[in-house]
């Protein structure tokens, strides 16, 4: 990614951090809020200017699996692919 960014100055990055269902959807708010900026800082500590880095929390939108387990610790374990940040390079009027 530092190295795509290098390549191309005209472009800026979305950093989008998201959270599974489990909890309220203020706390996946902020918590999916604070993985984003873990991953800016990181993204930041490599050399790219923080000015270029949108990050922003999604809570629990768009989930990449569905989990219907009755078992807590199952269903825990299903919805963990829903906790992740995604960083995308994008044109600098996109973002």
């Amino acid at each position: 990614l530092h190295k795509e960014y290098r390549r191309q100055r005209q472009m800026c990055i979305r950093d989008s951090g998201y959270s599974d269902a489990i909890g309220s959807p203020t706390g996946n708010i902020a918590l999916s809020q604070r993985r984003a900026q873990a991953v800016r800082s990181y993204l930041v500590s490599r050399g790219v200017p923080a000015h270029l880095i949108h990050a922003s929390g999604r809570g629990q939108a768009n989930p990449v699996g569905q989990c219907d387990q009755a078992a807590k610790a199952q269903r825990i374990s299903c919805m963990a692919p829903n906790r992740r940040v995604e960083v995308e390079v994008v044109p600098r009027s996109a973002s």
